[in-house]
């Protein structure tokens, strides 16, 4: 005889069964709230009135705060030197933010005597960049990243901070303005230019030749070929080096070139004026006129002297002068036109 189970024992399992059901109809069936986006101009916020109690507000978000400025960029620097120039082996790069940028310094340096570095993952806006390189001048240049220049290739070039500075004295210990004192190589040194191997004193009678390569130098006061002083050697090498300078007697004289026709200037005229004389410095220069016919020149060593002036249309005029020490003469000299006949 089979035994007979009870019957609750069937309808627990079948009501846990049903609730389960319910329960799952409910939840995939359920009306699905209202999806509302936020803008990047809005962003939620909560205002409390009270413990139990809370509003939902739309502020805008500042400008400055927008996606567009939190765009990262790329800032490439190039290293320029004169060719006679060589680099340290660690040059230190700053670029330093500006206004309104945000952000802290990025420092950066170049290796083994390169001559380019990089700074990456930069927000858009303002720099400055800084170069710092022994025996060079410290050097600055403002850079823009932006959206159009996102990343900007920035060349920075370097000048030697190499200089020779002194005063050039007259034999009675005064000071020289407006003479021109030349530095000139002792040995050729590839790439150097020789513009700036010359100066012209303040008037102090102060001189800076520079920026210069590391080496032996001849420096003097007058012209690069006709010095008026015997040339001193000096040596260069660091940053700075002092050189004064003395000369002995000086004139100058001054020429006006006009037409002899018409008494008018000739603005157009050149003038060379050679010294003369055995056993004495062959002292020679060479100037073109002003606007008013004027040839200058001054700071040339005492003695007899051939002017020789030209012009085109106009024939050429040799004449000879003495020039006597602490003499600033004046002299006209005139041209004849090639149209007119002798």
């Amino acid at each position: 005889m089979l035994a007979q189970h009870p019957r609750g024992s069937i309808a627990a399992p079948l009501l846990l069964l049903a609730a389960l059901v319910f329960t799952v109809a409910w939840i995939l069936f359920q009306p699905a709230s209202p999806y509302v986006p936020l803008t990047p101009s809005s962003t939620p916020t909560v205002t409390s009135k009270s413990p139990t109690e809370a509003r939902v507000e739309n502020t805008p978000i500042a400008q400055e705060q927008r996606s567009s400025d939190l765009v990262k960029a790329t800032v490439t620097v190039l290293l320029s030197k004169p060719g006679w120039a060589e680099l340290p082996e660690s040059v230190v790069v700053v670029l330093r933010p500006t206004g309104n940028t945000p952000g802290k310094p990025h420092r950066e340096h170049t290796s083994l005597g390169g001559a380019l570095v990089e700074f990456h993952d930069l927000l858009f806006g303002n720099y400055q960049l800084e170069v710092q390189a022994l025996g060079f001048v410290d050097a600055r240049v403002a850079v823009q990243v932006s959206k159009e220049n996102a990343n900007p290739r920035q060349v920075v070039a370097l000048l030697p901070a190499r200089v020779i500075v002194g005063e050039v004295r007259n034999r009675s210990g005064q000071s020289v303005a407006g003479i021109e004192v030349s530095a000139r190589p002792q040995e050729k040194i590839a790439g150097f230019v020789q513009a700036t191997g010359v100066a012209t004193t303040d008037k102090t009678g102060r001189y800076e030749l520079g920026p210069l390569p590391e080496g032996r130098f001849w420096v003097h006061a007058g012209p690069l070929l006709h010095p008026i002083n015997d040339p001193v050697s000096v040596e260069v090498f660091g940053e700075k080096v002092f050189q004064d300078l003395n000369v002995g007697p000086l004139a100058s004289v001054s020429f006006t070139i006009t037409n002899a026709t018409t008494g008018a200037f000739i603005s157009s005229a050149r003038a060379q004026i050679q010294r003369m004389g055995a056993g004495e410095r062959g002292h020679s220069e060479y100037r073109s006129a002003d606007g008013e016919g004027v040839i200058t020149f001054a700071h040339i060593p005492p003695g007899e002297y051939t002017v020789t002036v030209l012009a085109a249309d106009y024939r050429t005029t040799t004449r000879t002068y003495l020039i006597e020490e602490g003499a600033d003469g004046k002299q006209r000299i005139t041209l004849i036109p090639l149209s007119q006949s002798l």
